[in-house]
């Protein structure tokens, strides 16, 4: 299981370029040089979306014939910041395999009839993407310039953001990273993830809410709960 811990930060295309050649950006990467990825993700979800309303995102993402799953479980990080737990596994194609999840738990649940029978695209991400690593005060910071399009059916709507991910050190890093350039570049902290966002143009409103005792939580990688806890 990985864990992944982001702020993501909205803005204009003009924007996301000027971040890109900002002189403090530039000077935390050193010489490393930005790569760049075209990424197609899909989503899945029930028809009556009972990942989405357990907190969950079920995605196949494809780079040229490189696909990958994954699972994601949001965690409490405490600080406002986006924190999810992901199981990921290779795919030598576009199908589904929850089996590949390494979560006994979680890959029987989505194994139950009323759920894998049901599994079905419902919107899906396409992006252009760049990726820079920096380095910030002893901290690991992989910074993901995004920009495209969330399609679902004939309904599209633009994304343009800047992905600020903890690869290593302190979380409090990625908010320095934020104001190192809050004065030159406009943005707006964007709280929500891309699933929440694809599902809220798929269902033309936010995806149904579940009660507190509905939801998956995740304490620790050890401490697992689906359903009334």
């Amino acid at each position: 299981m990985g864990h992944e811990l982001e702020l993501k930060l909205a803005m204009t295309p003009q924007a996301l370029g000027r971040l890109r050649r900002h002189p403090s950006i530039r000077s935390l990467a050193g010489s490393a040089r930005a790569r760049k990825l075209s990424l197609i993700t899909t989503y899945y979800d029930t028809p009556d979306r009972q990942l989405a309303a357990r907190g969950m995102a079920l995605r196949i993402r494809s780079s040229g014939k490189n696909f990958v799953q994954t699972l994601k479980i949001p965690t409490d990080d405490g600080r406002g910041l986006q924190s999810m737990a992901e199981y990921e596994a290779a795919l030598p194609g576009d199908r589904l395999d929850p089996t590949l999840i390494a979560n006994d738990r979680l890959a029987d649940f989505l194994a139950e009839p009323d759920i894998g029978d049901a599994l079905g695209p419902i919107f899906e991400t396409r992006l252009e993407r760049y990726v820079l690593p920096v380095h910030l005060f002893g901290s690991q910071i992989e910074i993901a310039f995004d920009r495209g399009e969330v399609v679902a059916g004939d309904k599209r709507q633009a994304l343009c953001e800047a992905e600020f991910e903890l690869k290593d050190g302190q979380p409090e890093a990625l908010y320095q990273l934020a104001l190192s350039v809050i004065e030159d570049i406009p943005f707006q902290l964007e709280s929500r993830s891309k699933a929440e966002r694809g599902h809220a143009l798929a269902d033309s409103a936010p995806p149904p809410g579940a009660k507190a005792a509905e939801r998956l939580y995740i304490a620790t990688p050890a401490s697992i709960v689906i359903g009334p806890h």
